[in-house]
């Protein structure tokens, strides 16, 4: 052929002139006229129109069933004690891209797929590479050994005799790949008798051995290594996934290949799924109900990621007419096939609906099974509180006869011991039940944590001296002492840590210490609060440090010792994880344990703080008070009668109610000063009744401009911690729980009524005014005070007794509230005394 100048023949001339009017168009390194390009083009074009189409109806008419199964995933049991159980699985890595396979990390659409799995589930995947070829990475799952899941696979029977399989969610097309310039390949046939590469063990080379005999198989390790050997002329053929053989092709820069033809395999070996060892069926459900959870959305981004790329296919000029021809025949075919798939797809819409519409109801009636657990537990909150309440007020009324004997107080001990173990049991089932339903939330305040951790090391250093334990509180300088986050949660975990702590350690010591864990937040007034509690007891095992956060789990020092339930820790983890932190445990058999948990706090301002009362025990009434008038309602005679004999040495007028009407009937009649009401009772609750005598109120009030209001403190077994403003709401003006403890009692009736009493702790001012009664003393009142009060204390009259008092205060007030606190206590016998002394002694000086 003639060369020109520039070393090309004339056609080359031709072509390169066409190509730069745009005549003609490059491919793959073949040139091909524009005008015959266009045929083959059309054909594409249209199916890449139809698929566009069909793909985004499909993705809009699932996208929302996806996200709503999303939303809706639902584990059996077994399903959530496997989670439980085991935290990581490993999965193999191979190179088979852009699916899976290993760059600077694992990488893939399978791998992106089981991060996102994993995360929504809540377990880790640990991605595993080793030069294990495909046949020896299926022993080792065979033999669960190295790896327990295999990311993308085709589901064939014989690997079904090893491995689990979920359902397919890759779906490729198998394609014929060959060099540009070799023989026309329409099908596999049309490979009889040639050099086929395919990886050792993968599908391709069963199927190809099996139904294709005539094929010269060149057995390789994988499919990057078959198409290098088409590449260099080993091989006329490789046979695998279109997207993997484009992928390795671009990053190898194969250049002298291309896809010659479609495989022609329409059955299962166009998907592919996640392989599972066979012992594990619970994580091919889990694995399963993860795929239905991936929205449309995020399927699309994973594939965007991987799939983003341009595929330019070398066809050569000669068999333009001949492809044009099969394009219209196979657009044909094609179109047919989707007709056919958008009727798939149409009814796969429907099942999903079906099965969306089953969730909902499962959702629902799981929602019911929560209400119904939730009442029950209010209700067997209720029935054992109220007797457990008895028990313990009884006990309490008891610790004040000192002149039980020995052995009854320590019977008496061993009850109050036994009574608030399980309360404290009752309190831990039911915030474990409440953590579950996610209805624990923080209630924060400002406190003094130093002065919290000084109460916590005071009590529990009597337990560490009897046993003879070194015990220390270290709290560091950069602590701030006034902290804003839910006090009672706080206490609650140090209590849990130490009483374990100090129940299991014989020998040592226990030690506690609290730190700054960072100081990020400073300028937002967030402090990470870190705190150690670290003993020298028997430790636990690496195998069950794992499990002690579990509920119901106890560790095998624990069950010897045949104490606790195994909640105190799972309910420590689940407060802390509210508080905004997380706890942690170290451990070693024989030399001791040491729980680590940090928290978030806000900084308070120490000026806006008010101070707590500690809990002081009452004993006696501030002279100088009316008798005042107290209504009991609760429907339990016990809970009544523990009342009464709590209240009846204080002097008050006690009456009794049965239910909420016949407490409003009294209250019309008697007027009390204070109504202590129970809450749940029969005929009328206690809400009813209050809202009674409120509207009763409030019409009195209305009428007479002096108004007295009764103060009502409800009384409640309810471990609801939204009761206690519930009450209030309802027109109550405190809240008592029960089991109550008797100083509770008395804090709530000083701080809502006008009664004052006096503490055992202020015995000091009692006795001096005990010593205030001395016959000198007495000797300066004036006659006719010394008469009447005489006169009241004969017949016992005790407010002309208090008047009295009253008008002597301001000429000697230690006399005057000495004798008040005789009156008070009813205390006649030595009133009698002393002032009948003066009575015989002017009897006989008239004689």
């Amino acid at each position: 052929m003639k060369k020109s100048k520039t070393g090309m023949n004339t056609s080359e001339q031709q072509v390169e002139s066409f190509h730069r009017h745009g005549m003609i168009k490059k491919i793959g390194g073949n040139t091909v006229k524009k005008r015959n390009v266009i045929l083959v083009s059309t054909g594409f074009i249209v199916l890449s129109i139809i698929g566009m189409v069909w793909s985004w109806q499909l993705r809009f008419a699932l996208a929302d069933t996806t996200e709503s199964l999303k939303s809706a995933i639902q584990f059996t049991p077994e399903e959530k004690a496997w989670l439980a159980e085991n935290h990581t699985v490993r999965a193999r890595i191979g190179n088979f891209p852009p699916y899976v396979y290993w760059k600077n990390g694992p990488k893939g659409i399978a791998v992106d797929t089981i991060r996102l799995i994993a995360a929504n589930v809540g377990f880790e995947v640990k991605f595993i590479k080793k030069p294990y070829k495909w046949k020896q990475a299926l022993d080792l799952i065979k033999e669960h050994r190295e790896f327990d899941m295999i990311p993308a696979i085709i589901n064939t029977p014989e690997r079904q005799k090893y491995i689990r399989f979920t359902k397919d969610y890759i779906f490729g097309t198998w394609g014929i790949f060959t060099r540009t310039k070799g023989d026309f390949v329409g099908r596999i046939e049309d490979l009889n008798g040639k050099v086929v590469a395919v990886p050792k063990g993968f599908v391709a080379h069963d199927r190809l051995k099996t139904h294709y005999p005539e094929l010269k198989l060149l057995i390789v390790s994988d499919d990057e290594e078959a198409l290098k050997a088409v590449a260099t002329s080993a091989a006329d053929a490789y046979i695998g996934y279109i997207s993997v053989a484009t992928y390795m092709i671009q990053k190898n820069d194969l250049t002298n290949l291309k896809v010659a033809a479609p495989a022609g395999w329409d059955e299962r070996p166009n998907a592919m799924a996640m392989g599972i060892r066979d012992d594990w069926p619970e994580l091919v459900s889990i694995m399963n109900k993860g795929l239905n959870s991936i929205s449309a959305e995020e399927h699309r981004r994973i594939l965007q990621r991987y799939l983003s790329l341009r595929y330019e296919y070398g066809i050569s000029s000669k068999k333009i007419w001949f492809w044009g021809g099969g394009s219209a025949i196979l657009i044909c075919v094609i179109l047919g096939v989707t007709l056919l798939w958008n009727r798939s797809l149409q009814a796969e819409i429907m099942k999903r609906t079906q099965v969306e519409e089953a969730l909902r109801q499962s959702k629902e009636a799981a929602e019911s099974a929560n209400r119904a657990k939730s009442t029950f537990l209010a209700n067997m909150s209720h029935e054992l509180r109220t007797p457990l309440n008895a028990i313990l007020g009884f006990a309490q009324i008891m610790t004040r006869d000192h002149s039980l004997p020995r052995k009854h107080e320590e019977n008496l001990a061993t009850i109050n011991q036994s009574g608030k173990h399980l309360l404290t049991l009752i309190n831990q089932v039911l915030d474990l039940s409440k953590i579950e339903a996610g209805r624990i939330t923080l209630d924060k305040s400002d406190f003094d944590l130093h002065n919290m951790l000084s109460e916590l090391e005071e009590m529990f250093r009597i337990q560490a001296d009897k046993k003879a334990l070194r015990f220390s509180f270290k709290c560091s300088e950069d602590v701030p002492r006034h902290i804003r986050t839910d006090e009672v949660r706080l206490r609650q975990v140090l209590i849990n840590l130490l009483n374990n702590a100090l129940k299991f350690t014989k020998v040592g010591g226990v030690a506690v210490r609290t730190g700054i864990a960072d100081s990020e937040d400073r300028k937002s007034g967030i402090r990470k609060l870190k705190f150690e509690i670290e003993d020298t007891g028997p430790g636990i095992t690496s195998e069950e440090t794992d499990k002690v956060f579990e509920a119901f789990v106890q560790t095998e020092t624990g069950r010897k010792a045949q104490e606790g339930s195994g909640l105190g820790l799972p309910i420590s983890k689940k407060f802390v994880q509210l508080m905004g932190g997380d706890i942690t445990v170290r451990s070693e058999p024989g030399r001791g344990t040491t729980f680590t948990f940090d928290i978030q706090a806000g900084i308070a301002d120490a000026s806006e703080m008010t101070g707590i009362q500690p809990a002081r025990r009452a004993v006696a009434l501030e002279p100088g008070q009316p008798r005042y008038r107290i209504l009991i309602t609760d429907d339990k005679s016990d809970n009544r009668k523990l009342l009464v004999k709590l209240l009846n040495p204080f002097g008050f007028i006690l009456r009794e109610a049965v239910n909420g009407r016949e407490a409003v009937e009294i209250w019309n009649q008697w007027q009390p000063h204070l109504i202590l009401m129970d809450i749940r009772m029969p005929v009328m609750d206690g809400y009813e009744a209050v809202r009674k005598i409120r509207d009763a109120e409030l019409k009195i009030k209305n009428e007479k401009s002096e108004f007295r209001h009764t103060a009502v403190i409800a009384v409640s077994a309810s471990a609801d911690e939204e009761e206690r403003a519930v009450a209030i709401s309802k027109g109550c003006d405190g809240f008592l729980r029960k089991p109550f403890r008797e100083a509770a009692v008395f804090e709530l009736m000083a701080r809502h009524s006008d009664i004052r009493f006096v503490y055992e702790n202020e015995k000091t001012d009692s006795e001096k005014r005990k010593k205030a009664l001395t016959p000198e003393a007495l000797a300066t009142l004036p006659d006719d005070v010394i008469a009447e009060f005489r006169k009241a204390v004969l017949i016992a009259d005790l407010d002309a007794a208090m008047r009295l008092c009253e008008q002597l205060r301001s000429e000697n007030e230690l006399l005057a509230d000495a004798l008040a606190e005789l009156v008070s206590d009813f205390r006649f016998d030595t009133l009698q005394e002393l002032f009948g002394k003066e009575e015989k002694n002017e009897a006989s000086s008239h004689t």
